[in-house]
């Protein structure tokens, strides 16, 4: 039996987050999308922490799209932190930022992220990513 896809969509902006969710809807409305708001929690949704101990409810994420700019824990920490982390390490990563930084983007490939993809400016460009991450993870 395989295991249903839960994205983890780690993003601090309401609208981006509504945005992505929109996305999804219209692309892959099988897949199932879960947000954190924060580093910290993301990092405690993917341990299965605190409020997301209850895995039925918060079922662990199967794949992660992970902003670098966040409170709490940034995006890097959080990378770092699941690249360090057995039980997340293999879990596949890609990184959504405004930041086109060479220096960033050459430390998260370190990491072993699957791709690192810059946030667009309109909705339909948000589409054209959306099917690129569904195409890159087989979703």
């Amino acid at each position: 039996m395989n295991l249903p896809t839960v994205v983890l969509l780690v993003e601090d902006s309401e609208d981006d987050r509504m945005f992505f969710s929109r996305a999804i809807q219209k692309i892959g409305p099988e897949v199932r999308v879960t947000y954190a708001e924060d580093g910290q929690q993301a990092v405690d949704r993917l341990s299965g922490r605190g409020a997301f101990s209850d895995l039925v409810g918060h079922p662990r994420p199967t794949h992660v799209i992970l902003d670098l700019k966040l409170p709490k824990l940034t995006g890097m920490e959080v990378l770092e932190w699941m690249r360090r982390k057995s039980a997340v390490r293999d879990v596949p990563v890609i990184i959504l930022t405004s930041s086109e930084s060479m220096e960033e983007i050459e430390r998260v490939r370190l990491l072993g992220v699957d791709d690192y993809l810059v946030k667009p400016a309109s909705f339909e460009k948000l589409l054209i990513i959306v099917r690129k991450i569904f195409s890159r993870w087989k979703l």
